[in-house]
């Protein structure tokens, strides 16, 4: 009979405690022997209660691993069987299903789990910690088998129908949809490389939903060209109703091809309205930046901005762009005017009125032809009384000094030319001076000032 760990412990303590009470009673008497008796049988209690709780402590932590053990292997059952079930969407998984219901079988059968597939508590307090190790160690080999084969076989199934939703992003995009930025999210997830079925299925979700994202982007631009289309008079029923019907069937293989087909037709209805408006806001650019007094950048980056719209389907942003002009115009008349008044303050230091009356800002008009006119012939008046009071400015701030050469010159000749002077607005200085002085005559034709005789 094979005696179990306590008997043993039992078994020595015993002894001992007999062998130590013998030696005092022949060596220190019987007094002596009994104080060592009681002290034995205190000792060996106390010893048995620690032993005791630490027994049970330790069975404790064994039982709590063997349950972790046999729940980590149950959840990961439970995972791979759901997601070998959701990669029933592109491959056959029936064979890979069969091989888990096999690992749980056997997990079973070894009395780990119940027929339910619950811990079955009883049988694992029995059975070692070594047994159980064993026994899901081998089922974790075998799944993480079954798994490597369904994420290949995913994972190879995932590529060929990625790459097919990015050409046809890529074709819608060089039909003129504003599709850039799901292209650049299909190009990304695309890129992803998965390390296991849970990641290889994520990647094949993000890229069904960048996809019908993307439709929904062109389905959404379509609408509102046929809706700028109709708001020029076009009949567009036929369209809409035949985008309604697209909007339900945008996973079909050919919805590109109508999407496409679509943007070309409402694309025709919007040719001649786009043209038309583009050429108007070129011109328009074109005329104030030749007019600006100062700063024109916002106005170069405005015309840049309409040279890139080349296609009739960016109406909108057109139209965008034409109520951006407006704004910009109006606020480039205000400042021009401003700074003649400015102007106009600074001539009368010099004692100099300019008969000038300031221009209406255009704040509505029907179209923009008209508004451009408008503002167009407003500009042109500030731009002219600009010009005109830039140059008084100029020959006033330096007319003594002009002044003196003048006056050498008549001395020394009795006339002057304007070519004589040196300085621009040469003309300007010499009709400044005439005013000034009556005994001098000015030659417009000759552009020359003379002193009058007699």
């Amino acid at each position: 009979m094979r005696l179990t760990r306590e008997q043993v412990l039992a078994a020595g303590a015993t002894a001992g405690v007999l062998l130590l009470t013998l030696g005092m009673v022949l060596f220190f008497g019987v007094s002596a022997a009994a104080y060592v008796a009681v002290a034995s049988i205190l000792v060996a209690l106390v010893g048995s209660v620690a032993y005791t709780w630490w027994e049970g402590r330790s069975d404790t932590s064994v039982q709590g691993m063997k349950l972790g053990l046999l729940e980590r292997v149950k959840e990961r059952i439970q995972k791979l069987e759901a997601e070998l079930k959701l990669a029933e969407e592109l491959v056959k998984t029936q064979h890979l299903q069969e091989e888990v219901k096999e690992v749980r079988a056997r997990l079973i059968k070894d009395g780990l789990f119940t027929v339910v597939f619950d811990v079955n508590d009883r049988q694992v307090g029995r059975m070692t910690l070594t047994a159980i190790e064993l026994s899901v160690r081998r089922a974790e080999q075998k799944l993480r088998s079954t798994e490597a084969v369904a994420l290949a076989e995913h994972a190879e199934a995932v590529e060929p129908r990625g790459r097919r939703m990015l050409e046809n992003g890529e074709r819608l995009r060089d039909a003129g949809f504003r599709v850039g930025a799901e292209l650049e999210e299909l190009e990304r997830v695309l890129g992803i490389t998965p390390h296991s079925l849970a990641e290889s299925l994520g990647r094949w979700e993000r890229l069904k939903d960048t996809y019908m994202r993307l439709m929904e982007v062109c389905v959404e631009e379509l609408e509102y060209l046929i809706e700028a289309a109709a708001a020029g008079g076009r009949k567009v029923e036929p369209l809409m109703e035949r985008l309604q019907v697209l909007r339900r069937h945008l996973r079909t293989p050919e919805a590109v091809d109508e999407l496409i087909a679509l943007r070309a037709e409402v694309g025709g209805m919007l040719a001649r309205p786009f043209t038309k408006l583009r050429e108007q806001l070129l011109g328009h650019l074109t005329r104030v930046k030749e007019l600006v007094r100062g700063d024109a950048s916002r106005v170069r980056e405005l015309e840049e901005r309409a040279k890139e719209l080349r296609e009739p389907s960016m109406l909108g942003e057109l139209s965008s762009l034409r109520e951006e002009c407006i704004t910009a115009t109006v606020e480039l008349i205000e400042g021009l005017a401003d700074e003649v008044e400015r102007m106009h303050r600074e001539l009368e230091s010099f004692g100099i009125r300019r008969r000038w009356r300031k221009p209406q800002v255009p704040e509505s008009a029907r179209t923009f032809a008209e508004f451009s006119r408008r503002a167009l012939r407003a500009m042109e008046r500030l731009a002219e009384e600009y010009d005109a009071c830039y140059t008084e400015l100029k020959v006033m701030s330096s007319y003594p000094a002009v002044e003196r050469i003048i006056e050498r010159k008549l001395k020394e000749k009795g006339e002057v030319a304007a070519e004589e002077l040196g300085v621009r607005y040469a003309e300007e200085f010499l009709q400044r001076y005439a005013s000034m002085n009556k005994d001098v005559k000015l030659v417009r034709k000759q552009g020359r000032l003379k002193v009058r005789r007699g």
